[in-house]
């Protein structure tokens, strides 16, 4: 009992809206999106806005695209950049997800996986990753060379993490990088 005590005490897990709301002091909550139950497999990349557009999550996609419009009439939004402190927290489902909600509701979106350790996005689409974000960067490829269509989602444009690079956190803080994400910005 004693041990049970001492987990729980010392459990720092946030796992509802008002545990953020206790630790954080109140910060804004665009949206809060529920697990998927049914998926099993967390090493399969699933698509829940598109295999079960009905469902509760893809719901919950829906409303965090309406919430960031919102967002966007104050300040003109070009870029949102999704991160976490951890991996395996659902920046990549929620991503790409949320993509096909903001294409679907006819905006033009260009997905970049710029998780260069553990690329995935390209498995959620049936995409090629052999050339990507990397590519760009180290100009090897183009912008346009780099961009995959998703067939049956008009407006959504992929790029993938393309070949690992051999220094992923020193690419990313490069000026570079930043005028890549600009040109993005500025052609979507």
């Amino acid at each position: 009992l004693a041990v049970a005590f001492l987990r729980d005490y010392t459990d720092d897990t946030l796992r509802t809206k008002e545990d953020l709301d206790r630790t954080t002091g109140g910060v804004p909550v665009l949206g809060i999106i529920p697990a998927i139950t049914e998926w099993r497999d967390r090493k399969t990349a699933l698509l829940e806005s598109v295999s079960h557009p009905n469902s509760p999550a893809s719901e919950a996609y829906r409303g965090l695209r309406t919430a960031i419009e919102f967002v966007g009439v104050e300040q003109k939004l070009d870029i949102i950049h999704m991160t976490s402190s951890t991996s395996g927290e659902g920046k990549t489902t929620t991503s790409a997800n949320l993509a096909v909600t903001l294409a679907r509701a006819g905006k033009r979106v260009i997905l970049i996986d710029c998780d260069l350790r553990r690329p995935r996005l390209h498995q959620f689409f049936g995409l090629d990753n052999s050339i990507g974000f990397t590519s760009v960067i180290l100009g090897s490829s183009r912008i346009e060379e780099a961009l995959q269509p998703v067939p049956g989602v008009p407006g959504l444009l992929i790029m993938a993490s393309g070949p690992p690079p051999p220094n992923p956190s020193e690419l990313l803080s490069t000026k570079t990088v930043r005028s890549k994400l600009d040109a993005l910005a500025r052609s979507s």
